[in-house]
């Protein structure tokens, strides 16, 4: 959709819940953006996720058109960006959480309780996300996103993406990147590798993959003690 802003033409993100139109988000040709007054904040994309296992989560709405292109319609886009840093604070309540106001709006869409088997198998009405990659951006801001997410969304179901190799210095930033420069056969297999989120504590066997090859081959020597000799000293006991 297109709205005119100031003799401009805008790209009109519309932001759909059960068939309603919720919200709507701005972005000129000058990347500026601005969204409607008064209005309830929740992901872009909610209703393409409503009966997915597995549920993408973006930092755009480029982003989670670009994962489309790759042939992934079950994933959604943060409505306001990342956090400049990860907070140190323990997660507010749902009422005071203003931040991320959205996923609480949202929170239908990622339950999940294997206590209450008997409620999926009616899945048709009753939403369930056993996996939820986050695909936010690789710098900074955007790996601080995907903490806060996993945060709230539980890290024992979260998964991350690693962003292609640019050059030896730099890695791609996001998935529009990937999209544009590497196309989407590239995008799919950056999702269909994504990695357990990592929680501390928790490790990986390719973590110990080296060693333990070392010490199968009998190349790792352990000492299970000091030198017991010592000199006389021409007592008797």
């Amino acid at each position: 959709m297109q709205k005119k802003s100031l003799d401009e033409i805008a790209i009109a993100f519309t932001y759909w819940r059960k068939g309603e139109l919720v919200n709507c988000k701005y972005w000129d040709a000058k990347k500026r953006f601005w969204q409607e007054k008064d209005t309830e904040k929740i992901l872009y994309g909610l209703d393409d996720i409503e009966d997915a296992s597995d549920i993408i989560i973006v930092e755009g709405e480029m982003d989670r058109l670009a994962m489309e292109e790759a042939g992934f319609r079950n994933c959604v886009s943060v409505p306001d960006g990342a956090p400049p840093s990860v907070s140190k604070k323990e997660v507010p309540a749902e009422e005071q959480d203003k931040k991320y106001q959205y996923l609480w709006n949202c929170k239908e869409y990622f339950k999940k309780d294997r206590r209450y088997q008997y409620l999926w198998n009616c899945k048709e009405y009753f939403k369930k996300a056993s996996r939820i990659i986050l695909a936010t951006d690789g710098d900074p801001r955007g790996q601080a996103l995907a903490e806060e997410l996993s945060r709230r969304l539980g890290k024992e179901r979260c998964w991350r993406v690693k962003w292609p190799e640019k050059n030896d210095l730099y890695h791609f930033n996001d998935a529009n990147e990937v999209l544009m420069i590497l196309g989407p056969s590239v995008l799919k297999d950056v999702i269909d590798n994504a990695e357990l989120y990592p929680i501390h504590g928790l490790f990986n066997f390719r973590d110990f993959f080296d060693e333990i090859d070392q010490y199968y081959h009998q190349n790792i020597v352990y000492e299970f003690g000091g030198d017991s000799t010592y000199q006389s000293s021409g007592e008797k006991l």
